[in-house]
């Protein structure tokens, strides 16, 4: 008796929790049905909207494909207009592909495993004594801080993306074109990074590999950049803390032909030399710290500048 009380009360268990995860699963097959279109796009403008900081609305269709790794695909989203921030003056995105692991998922944890975005294209308008820099630079931060603590930053991949960058004053364009930017995990832990693109018109290429994760919480990375006038290169530690992120890494840049840059900056003059940088960047991403800075630029009259800190 004994022996049939303890199956039946496994077998009531088993059963209980089959249907707890049997809910959700009914749920995400129901509402991936024609019949809620609306529901799955009014709740991809909601998260789109969140996440991308800009009001978007949803065009094409939401689809929902079911596996162990949930894929969603959004297609054809487009800022509102009047909602858009002062500054940018256009912002759309072909599709966008989300993997989400299902058992995460079955206990109401949403964590992208994948991220696939296709044609975004942003323009800006910079207006007279902004200081977009110093904005950039902190908007950078923060993605890579959101990449790199994301199951995406190995299964990532971006294409045909446009940013073009306008200065109000000058009414100089800098399009920054995106051809692909591919982020794949290897079969060790490490991670992978392709990426190509143009900068009005002149071709750039990064390439990159970030080790295994140490002691579970070292990132070491090494990228060389083939910059329009520039090539560089970046190696060094990423250590995740708990208080905040720490970066530590050396920046190698040469510059072959000075006046190149002069050129796809549309800067008038000349520039015949060549430039030689390297530097130490350290500290957490809030306040980043440069040392052991040598620059050297040499021209063909003769003269040689270097500053050095």
């Amino acid at each position: 008796m004994r022996h049939t009380s303890l199956s039946r009360l496994i077998l009531r268990i088993l059963f209980v929790c089959a249907v707890v995860l049997a809910i959700p699963v009914a749920g995400l097959l129901l509402i991936s049905a024609g019949p809620f279109e609306d529901v799955r796009r009014n709740a991809a403008e909601h998260f789109l909207s969140a996440a991308l900081d800009v009001p978007v609305e949803v065009k094409g269709p939401v689809e929902i494909g079911f596996s162990l790794e949930p894929k969603v695909s959004v297609q054809d989203i487009v800022a509102v207009e009047s909602r858009l921030p002062t500054d940018m003056t256009d912002f759309s995105i072909k599709a966008i592909d989300v993997e989400v692991p299902l058992l995460p998922l079955l206990t109401g944890h949403v964590d992208l495993s994948g991220l696939n975005v296709d044609s975004l294209k942003v323009a800006i308008d910079i207006p007279p004594g902004r200081n977009t820099e110093r904005k950039g630079l902190e908007a950078i931060k923060a993605f890579v801080k959101n990449v790199v603590h994301s199951a995406v930053s190995s299964n990532f991949e971006l294409r045909d993306t446009i940013l073009d960058l306008t200065d109000q004053e000058s009414g100089f364009t800098l399009r920054y074109g995106f051809d692909a930017i591919v982020s794949r995990a290897k079969d060790n832990g490490s991670i992978r990074v392709d990426a190509k693109g143009h900068l009005n018109d002149e071709p750039w290429k990064v390439v990159g590999d970030v080790e295994p994760l140490k002691d579970g919480t070292k990132r070491t990375f090494d990228f060389s950049i083939d910059h329009p006038g520039i090539a560089a290169e970046f190696a060094g530690d990423y250590t995740f803390g708990s208080v905040g992120d720490v970066v530590d890494f050396t920046a190698k840049a040469k510059s072959p032909a000075l006046e190149n840059i002069l050129k796809i900056y549309e800067i008038k003059g000349k520039l015949d030399g060549t430039g030689d940088l390297s530097a130490r960047v350290s500290g957490p991403l809030e306040a980043l710290k440069l040392s052991d800075l040598m620059l050297k630029l040499s021209f063909e009259s003769g003269d040689v500048y270097t500053v050095s800190g």
